[in-house]
């Protein structure tokens, strides 16, 4: 034990250093003007593949064309789309177009709105053949989120899926979503889930936030709890919050499609902030792509569509968890890149915060896994993986420090709880 200490605290030590070396060297400093106009350019850049995004979002009916159509290459924005992970929306704004052409009597209108640049058959099939996938695997995931909820009812305890599937029932069409894995957070301590789970799985792995293990070729994860953040007194604040709303969550229910019964999903307002919690998270570990972003995207527009009066306030829970300059930044990019209203926003955006971010969705696609260099989580030592996440955070230093500089410490305290939890 004394041994496993002293490493522990060599480790934050030099971690540490290495962090405030990183901070104070001169090539670490933001240089606000001329990484928000390098930005800027790049999207530009993408502005065909943006440009329609934004109108496969809108479901007004009176929602203007795409500007930029007639310069969209449609195999890039496949590519585009798959890296980013949001075929689907994609596909869900070549149908609007195509049935918008469809009803027009106008031969001449109907040929306009695709500007003599529409989808080849070739490019339609390999659209048609993504969806077709995509909605197979919701519909996989579907039937398992209704069995897990089964079973764990069965055996008296409660839940609710966090993220993923239960983010679907926000979206317009319910087979929109490209799905991930399962996530499921249990309404118990970590030592009775850890028992269950022990007990009952043959294979797993233990996270520090979950146990997760395959079934059916699906990842499912069973939560101890939705999100952390590294900051422990922000973190103990979160926790006592996620606490207080567990009973709302394990019985706000959805009936899933097929006749497979139902599940228990969060709020609109606890996904608010679980979710953000949990883009932060990636934003200081791998990387966030656009489906992370445009699931909160679906969040504020159903928030903005039900009944007020719950007493819940946005902005004073992301000051008291530590999460209001992210979602600030969060603001500018479902502003800026995806065309949200200015009041709809739920704080003032943050360019500066914004842009980062929404450069890091750009060159690192969904999780970071596009990035040019080897993505972090490929790397398989984990001393070197610690190290490259130390260096990668020093970016953030000066938009969410609280979490950049206790972020070592909390690696290594998961890492050593790990090790005495296997």
């Amino acid at each position: 034990m004394k041994v496993a200490l002293l490493i522990f605290l060599l480790y934050y030590i030099a971690s540490a250093l290495f962090t405030f070396y990183l901070l104070f060297k001169e090539k670490g400093h933001i240089d606000n003007e001329r990484l928000i106009s390098r930005i800027r350019r790049k999207t530009l850049l993408e502005k065909g593949f943006l440009d329609f995004l934004q109108y496969s979002l809108n479901d007004d009916e009176d929602a203007p064309l795409p500007q930029h159509i007639d310069s969209v290459k449609w195999q890039e924005m496949h590519e585009f789309g798959r890296r980013q992970a949001i075929l689907g929306i994609y596909f869900h704004g070549i149908m609007k177009l195509d049935a918008k052409m469809k009803a027009e009597q106008d031969k001449q209108k109907a040929y306009e709105i695709f500007k003599g640049n529409k989808p080849t058959i070739q490019d339609l099939g390999k659209w048609m053949l993504t969806q077709q996938t995509i909605t197979e695997n919701n519909d996989k995931l579907f039937h398992w989120c209704g069995k897990i909820y089964q079973k764990f009812s069965q055996q008296g305890l409660e839940c609710y899926i966090l993220k993923g599937q239960g983010n679907n029932y926000y979206y317009p069409d319910l087979y929109e979503r490209i799905p991930g894995d399962i996530d499921v957070v249990l309404n118990s301590n970590r030592r009775t889930i850890l028992k269950y789970c022990k007990k009952r799985i043959k294979k797993y792995d233990i996270q520090y936030r979950h146990i997760d293990f395959y079934k059916d070729g699906i990842i499912i994860e069973v939560h101890f709890f939705p999100v952390h953040m590294n900051n422990p007194l922000n973190d103990r604040r979160l926790q006592r919050w996620f606490k207080e709303h567990t009973q709302e969550q394990c019985h706000h229910f959805v009936e899933l499609p097929h006749h497979y019964g139902r599940m228990p999903i969060p709020t609109v307002e606890f996904s608010l902030i679980s979710q953000l919690g949990h883009v932060l998270q990636h934003e200081l570990t791998d990387g966030v792509g656009l489906r992370l972003v445009i699931d909160y995207y679906y969040l504020v527009k159903a928030f903005h569509r039900q009944e007020k009066g719950t007493g819940f306030n946005y902005i004073a829970l992301t000051k008291e968890f530590g999460l209001y300059r992210f979602a600030q930044a969060m603001m500018w990019v479902l502003r800026d890149i995806l065309g949200m209203k200015e009041e709809e926003l739920l704080v003032p955006p943050d360019e500066l915060a914004g842009s980062i971010l929404w450069n890091d969705i750009l060159n690192g696609g969904s999780f970071g896994k596009y990035h040019q260099r080897k993505c972090i989580a490929e790397v398989s030592s984990p001393v070197k993986r610690f190290f490259l996440i130390v260096k990668r955070n020093n970016r953030y230093m000066k938009l969410y420090p609280s979490e950049v500089l206790w972020d070592p410490l909390i690696r290594i305290w998961h890492f050593t709880w790990q090790l005495f939890n296997r």
